[in-house]
């Protein structure tokens, strides 16, 4: 029988630990088919933290369905790649309700295709009965953990020790308090009379990285922006912490009123701040980097050199100043520069209706294609409560039978009555999402409506000067026929659209202004 293999760590540093680490579950899962004869097809690891949908950095947690490669493994499952599935734990599989539902859902629809597979542990059976009940059961111990973890750590501030969690820069761990460590209390000193002598914590981040100055973790990325302000913010510094209601004294490494001005600062540049932007952007959300894939913001600069200019910036350009040199160009972007070249383009198709209208079916169809992706869920949810509901009756039935106590019978009900609110919960986002697709689609009209009354009008968006207004009805063109527009490090744009027939490739020029 062909096999595969899945191994999982929770977090990177677990990949290298003998207890849990990933040649351990290899070796153990290896042997496991040599012993049952199995044949190992593929291979299936998350040990790395990865990007979600929404381009936030995650750990692969068991508790988590979208990790890589547990998708591809049920992905290829679906696909009949293999008969076996071979994992060290249960756990290392899933974690809770909602990591297991499309493991579940993987093994209905196998067997509606007429095929079985078998899930085999190194430790511990596979009961495809209990399979939702037991995730259940993790996931109440893990809160249960959680649960007894908060209650130590708040006992351990309440007895004046640090609670455990990481360690502020600028200090060392003894005996459980906090103590200075001098070297990095001298960096923290730095970073506060620099930020009250008027530098950003951008510049401040760069020189830090630029002289080579090592970070807590000693991250390969070096400092990042955030890092800086999260120091300028830590009431530590001063002397006093804080945790879950608990006041604890500390060493202080700066006076209160070093502390006290800097917040002062912040305060004031808040105000004055690029991200008050109060304009329009025409590709506000539509642009990405595409050296690092992340999407780009927009950025306001009041000064007097440039007062009221508007850019675009690659935030791993600014997160990690100094030391993001692929974004490095992408730091600054005149949008009035880059927007002029998208615009073109967008006069351009608007000028050929046929094309406007064979977009917008274009897109109506992804939105009918998504429409019947969630009522298909919806109906699938609504099989899997009554199937609750059945495990429930049986789950009763055991107790009157005697096979098991009143006990398990109460805990076993509980588990099921969390899952059951999970499907629910799953079910109502099902139902909101299919009446916000119909809700998309009887927009269409409405888009069209719009076309038909801006199409009369195109001279004049296109002309000089370009105000708010213009750049507003712009904007609402852009947001119903763009898709994502990314730019390199080169100066290429590259225009995903709704509108056929877009160029694959256009060319604004490193010659155009760029604020440094």
């Amino acid at each position: 029988m062909k096999a595969a293999i899945y191994c999982r760590t929770s977090t990177e540093a677990q990949a290298s630990e003998d207890r849990v680490s990933i040649p351990e579950q290899l070796e153990a899962c290896e042997g496991l088919c040599q012993e049952k004869a199995y044949e190992i097809v593929e291979r299936y690891i998350d040990a790395e933290n990865y990007r979600d949908a929404k381009g936030k950095l995650r750990s692969p947690s068991g508790q988590r369905k979208d990790r890589p490669a547990y998708q591809r493994l049920i992905r290829d499952a679906l696909a009949g790649g293999f008969e076996v599935i071979v994992a060290w734990k249960e756990d290392r599989l899933y974690r809770g309700i909602f990591a297991v539902v499309p493991f579940g859902e993987m093994l209905e629809a196998i067997q509606k295709q007429g095929r079985k597979i078998t899930v085999d542990f190194v430790e511990g059976t596979f009961d495809e009965q209990m399979l939702y009940i037991k995730a259940a059961m993790a996931k109440i111990e893990i809160e249960n953990m959680q649960a007894r973890m908060m209650m130590g750590k708040r006992g351990k501030a309440k007895r004046g020790q640090f609670p455990g969690c990481a360690i502020p820069y600028g200090y060392d761990l003894l005996d459980g308090h906090l103590v200075v460590s001098e070297d990095e209390a001298n960096v923290v000193r730095r970073i506060f009379n620099l930020y009250i002598e008027g530098l950003s914590i951008i510049e401040i981040a760069r020189r830090l990285n630029t002289e080579g100055v090592p970070t807590k973790r000693l991250s390969r990325h070096g400092w990042h922006r955030h890092t800086v302000w999260k120091i300028l913010r830590r009431t530590q510094y001063y002397g006093e912490w804080q945790y879950d209601g608990v006041t604890v004294s500390c060493p202080a490494i700066v006076t209160r009123e070093t502390w006290d001005l800097a917040q002062s600062a912040r305060k004031r540049r808040r105000k004055f701040s690029s991200r008050n932007t109060h304009c329009t952007y025409l590709l506000q959300h539509l642009l990405y980097c595409e050296e690092c894939g992340h999407r780009m913001t927009v950025n306001t600069i009041y000064n007097k050199e440039w007062p009221h200019a508007r850019s675009y910036q690659c935030p791993t350009s600014y997160n990690y100043p100094g030391m993001a040199t692929d974004c490095a160009p992408l730091r600054y972007i005149d949008a009035d520069a880059l927007e002029t070249v998208v615009w073109t383009e967008i006069d351009r198709k608007l000028r050929e209706p046929e094309l406007v209208k064979e977009g917008l079916r274009a897109r109506l169809a992804e939105l009918e294609e998504a429409k019947n992706e969630a009522k298909a869920r919806a109906a699938t949810l609504e099989r899997k409560l009554a199937s609750l509901e059945d495990q429930r009756r049986t789950v009763i039935r055991w107790a009157r039978m005697g096979h098991i106590t009143e006990e398990d019978m109460a805990i076993q009900l509980q588990e099921i009555e969390e899952q059951g609110e999970a499907f629910r919960e799953d079910l109502e986002w099902a139902i909101e999402t299919l009446a916000l697709k119909s809700d998309a689609l009887d927009a269409q009209d409405l888009m069209w409506r719009f076309y038909e009354r801006v199409k009369d009008k195109l001279d004049h968006l296109k002309a000089e000067p370009v105000t708010e207004e213009k750049l507003g009805d712009r904007r609402e063109l852009a947001k119903i026929l763009l898709h994502r527009v990314w730019i390199n490090k080169e100066g290429e744009i590259r225009i995903e659209g709704h509108i056929p027939e877009v160029p694959d490739l256009m060319f604004f020029t490193s010659s155009l202004p760029r604020y440094r």
